[in-house]
């Protein structure tokens, strides 16, 4: 044995190359989502003059039951501030064709 360290084990190699496996891959994960969601944001702002926050707003909206969604579990979903999300809201919602935010004692956003 030299220096301060002892030999891994063979179960500490595999653990450390498993790790280190599993980082590459996170790491090529977030670079692929990177890509795609620039290339997203790219065709929406073109095609239907959308922000990727727009779009899942829609989005979710669309596929909520019924009667629709809370501001909060949108909120949890889309990363704006709570200002800024109802905002979004209302106006993605008015050029959707929602029925308009519910009154305020129920919370529901469309």
């Amino acid at each position: 044995m030299t220096g301060t360290h002892a030999a891994a084990s063979p179960e500490q190699a595999a653990t450390v190359a498993g790790e280190y496996a599993c980082a590459r891959a996170w790491a090529a994960l977030t670079a692929a989502h990177t890509r795609i969601a620039g290339q997203l944001s790219n065709a929406l702002a073109q095609a239907c003059d959308l922000s990727i926050n727009d779009f899942e707003i829609l989005l979710r909206l669309d596929h909520a039951p019924a009667p629709g969604l809370r501001l909060t579990e949108l909120n949890s979903a889309i990363p704006l501030t709570q200002p800024s999300l109802s905002r979004a809201v209302a106006v993605s919602g008015n050029a959707a064709g929602c029925r308009g935010p519910v009154p305020p004692t129920t919370g529901a956003a469309c």
